[in-house]
């Protein structure tokens, strides 16, 4: 593994999502790469000191665990313009500098949103945390995440033509987002999941989304992204049961009616 395959690992997901041995083995490629690129920018002239030193704030973040990928990320795009010449002004640098401001990007998202958190809990009780994480997954997650999985998984398993699901998939209609294009924009964290208070809770619902956008990324075929549909919305029906959500209350598609069991739905998708 390359230290562009390496940064494409956790690109578009956090590192921390990743298991133990891939974390393990991401830092290991960075620190054969960045320990050498330091010690031969020390023996350059001085014109490279502001590199070595940024190297050397690299070093020390990837010693850390977790990594902190906003810095980590804000760094290593400051170490490529303090090198970028017009000699090595190449795809392959642009297409690392593009992976980084997506890492640069995403982890600020999460950072402000878990700051916003903290402040939140500062001033609430254990039940007032719970109830508000209850009401946003009744109310939001219901409004713009549940009901349009719920109304996808429907449609895509309403034929058994494989061709009109391929079709479905790729074009989606006029009142449904495509579904890959909705994974891949991350909208189910950013409107939904980075909103709840409670960390393990919050942890949970990203690590499922991760798990489920996985099969978008790695280009699965049509009966395996069907399957991980109806396995997502099984796992965001377990989670609202959890949490003391027992029906359907709120909709726009509404592919079941308001007031609906969240069991029932469960059983029917089992």
């Amino acid at each position: 593994m390359r230290l562009r395959e390496a940064l494409e690992l956790f690109t578009e997901i956090p590192i921390h999502s990743l298991t133990q041995e891939k974390q393990q083995s991401i830092c290991h490629i960075f620190s054969e790469f960045f320990i050498p690129l330091h010690l031969e920018l020390l023996k350059e002239e001085l014109q490279t000191a502001t590199s070595a030193r940024i190297v050397a704030t690299i070093i020390s973040l990837i010693q850390k665990d977790p990594i902190d990928e906003y810095l980590f990320a804000q760094q290593f795009l400051k170490l490529l313009k303090s090198l970028q010449t017009e000699k090595n002004d190449d795809a392959g640098l642009r297409i690392l500098q593009g992976n980084l401001s997506t890492i640069l990007t995403r982890s600020e998202e999460f950072a402000m949103a878990e700051q916003r958190a903290r402040e939140m809990r500062q001033t609430m009780t254990r039940d007032q945390i719970r109830k508000y994480d209850r009401d946003h997954l009744a109310k939001t997650m219901q409004l713009y995440a549940l009901d349009y999985f719920l109304c996808m998984d429907q449609v895509l398993n309403a034929t058994d033509d494989r061709e009109e699901k391929e079709r479905f998939l790729r074009e989606g209609t006029r009142n449904l987002p495509i579904l890959r294009e909705d994974a891949l924009t991350n909208d189910m964290l950013t409107k939904v999941v980075y909103a709840i208070l409670q960390p393990n809770l919050r942890n949970q619902l990203i690590k499922d989304f991760l798990n489920y956008k996985t099969v978008f990324s790695e280009e699965k075929s049509v009966e395996e992204i069907i399957l991980a549909l109806r396995q997502y919305c099984r796992t965001l029906l377990k989670i609202s049961l959890s949490q003391g959500i027992h029906k359907i209350e709120f909709g726009i598609l509404y592919p079941y009616p308001k007031g609906t069991s969240l069991n029932e739905i469960l059983t029917k998708l089992n």
